[in-house]
């Protein structure tokens, strides 16, 4: 076998798509063709049949032109393989993902977990290193709340929509509604204009916009009960920019009114985290004489701020903006409220 046989065998195999999809030998030869290799459509067909008795392929005979492609269940190819430090990292991916991303979506990733912990299985390895389960932990920095289930072929669908920047309809429902016959009043089907998917914590947003119309909206991918693609292609919002988008106080991110200093003490044990994970390149920290810590850093007024810092409970005081430390305050004193004593 030659240098240039093994390399358009190698590519063959990455073009091959995996099941469910396929592809043809007349597409799979104008893609090589492409990439430079100029061969007859028999010697592709050639390549396919020794290739299909070495690896996991899967070739269709119901259809005319057949088609061709990676079984279901197939490895990944990768070379040279995972090293256990790999193995490792993927797996800690793995447990950290597990308990943030829908299992749709985390099925994407089962075949390279598949092979880290066959790298990492006695085996194949030490018994200290295929023994890393009762040596690893991924903890949430908040409180853990399970992702809602997504169907798989709607996220596939959206996906491809989204990559091919082609429009698609999908059929919607609303959170307010949780009955099924409410929900079955309250369907949407419409056409939408795919930009962008935001994970937060352990929901997927879609980013779009709807129909014929430029305002953005956010559509919880879990409420997506269906989705048909189309080959129209997208109409995307003048100067849309996603990091600007997000920067504009969607979704609880980016600004809600302006960048401040804040000016903030903490109590010594809830300003521990503080000293190791600074909020911003400028950040102060200075002592007082009681053990506490008083933070300055600028910071932009958010949502995701506030929240952060009332989960401090008693261990924070808000010092300055004053209009934080109003804010704040009415929060709490509301908070408060509703745990009196009813009269």
């Amino acid at each position: 076998m030659t240098t240039n046989t093994l390399t358009r065998q190698w590519q063959t195999l990455r073009l091959l798509p995996r099941s469910p999809k396929s592809i043809t030998v007349h597409e799979l030869w104008k893609k090589l063709e492409q990439k430079g290799y100029s061969i007859t459509r028999r010697t592709l067909e050639r390549d396919l049949l020794l290739l299909k008795d070495e690896f996991a392929l899967n070739v269709n005979d119901s259809k005319r032109p057949q088609q061709w492609g990676w079984d279901a269940e197939a490895p990944p190819m990768l070379a040279p393989l995972l090293s256990h430090s790999e193995s490792l990292t993927l797996l800690m991916a793995e447990q950290y993902l597990s308990g943030v991303l829908p299992a749709s979506t985390l099925g994407n990733m089962r075949h390279y977990f598949k092979l880290a912990n066959e790298s990492l299985a006695p085996q194949n390895s030490k018994p200290s290193e295929s023994n890393w389960r009762n040596k690893v932990r991924m903890l949430p920095s908040n409180q853990a709340l399970l992702p809602p289930m997504i169907d798989g072929t709607v996220l596939a669908h959206i996906q491809e929509s989204l990559l091919l920047e082609k429009q698609c309809v999908v059929r919607y429902y609303k959170r307010d509604y949780k009955s099924d016959a409410i929900r079955l009043e309250h369907r949407n089907t419409y056409p939408i204009h795919p930009l962008a998917l935001i994970q937060r914590g352990s929901l997927l947003y879609l980013i779009c916009t709807i129909k014929i119309y430029t305002d953005i909206k956010i559509l919880a991918m879990h409420r997506i009960e269906a989705v048909e693609l189309t080959n129209e292609p997208i109409i995307k919002p003048i100067d849309f920019n996603l990091d600007t988008y997000i920067a504009s106080g969607a979704l609880g991110w980016g600004s809600q009114s302006e960048t401040i200093v804040l000016d903030a003490k903490f109590t010594a044990l809830a300003g521990v985290n503080i000293q190791e994970t600074p909020l911003s390149s400028d950040q102060t920290i200075t002592m007082t004489e009681s053990g506490g810590w008083i933070l300055k850093a600028t910071v932009q007024w958010t949502p995701q701020l506030e929240w952060w810092l009332l989960a401090f409970g008693t261990g924070v005081t808000v010092l300055a903006p004053e209009s934080l430390r109003s804010h704040i305050a009415k929060t709490v004193q509301a908070m408060a409220q509703q745990y009196l004593p009813a009269c």
